[in-house]
């Protein structure tokens, strides 16, 4: 390989853009992980015994919550069954069940339907029903994330990039059995340059 010095002036201002780029990374990178080390405390740590109490109290919430809305439909003179009923016997309406996991895909919906409409005779309808959709949104919006809520873009960048390096290895590269990434437009643009700058050299010689 000839000497940087030698190579075209495309290739130095390349290598110079993407150490530039290189430098910006591993600033963004820092701040991430000092952002993380930040984060931790003792204080963030939860004892089984507290975690099992504290699921314990959202169940009741939700219970109670679900009460408190079967009592409201009863003082307005509304039956929840009923209205259950009608969203069943309503086509559109029946999308509802799929968003809030009363049907799935997969499954026949005609059959399902008839046990809903099951469901719908039963006098705890209201508690299985509305339980269940909060229950299937807190699985789509914290149980199914991947890092606890409120997590910010930076602290999720840097455990990214940890979970990165432990999964490459100590030296950022991959280990035995693993495939090398695809090399980027920028650096297959590099490699260009150079192999250009090189045959240049080579047939000057």
């Amino acid at each position: 390989m000839s000497h940087p010095d030698d190579w075209p002036e495309e290739a130095k201002n390349e290598i110079s853009r993407l150490e530039s780029a290189n430098y910006a990374l591993q600033q963004e990178v820092g701040l991430s992980v000092a952002k993380i080390i930040s984060l931790q405390s003792e204080d963030d740590q939860i004892a089984d015994g507290d975690l099992k109490r504290r699921f314990e109290e959202m169940c009741a919430n939700i219970e109670d919550w679900t009460t408190a809305i079967e009592v409201e439909f009863l003082q307005q003179g509304r039956e929840f069954r009923q209205a259950f009923h009608q969203l069943l016997d309503d086509d559109p309406g029946r999308r509802l069940l799929y968003c809030w996991g009363l049907l799935e895909r997969p499954h026949d919906p005609g059959e399902e339907i008839e046990k809903l409409y099951w469901l719908g005779q039963l006098d705890t309808c209201i508690k299985i029903v509305l339980s269940r959709v909060i229950w299937q949104s807190l699985y789509a919006e914290v149980f199914i994330k991947t890092y606890p809520p409120g997590t910010n873009d930076d602290a999720a960048k840097g455990l990214d990039y940890i979970t990165d390096a432990i999964r490459l290895g100590a030296d950022g590269r991959p280990s035995e059995g693993q495939s090398q990434r695809e090399p980027t437009h920028s650096q297959s643009r590099l490699t260009q340059l150079i192999n250009r700058s090189n045959r240049i050299s080579s047939s000057s010689e």
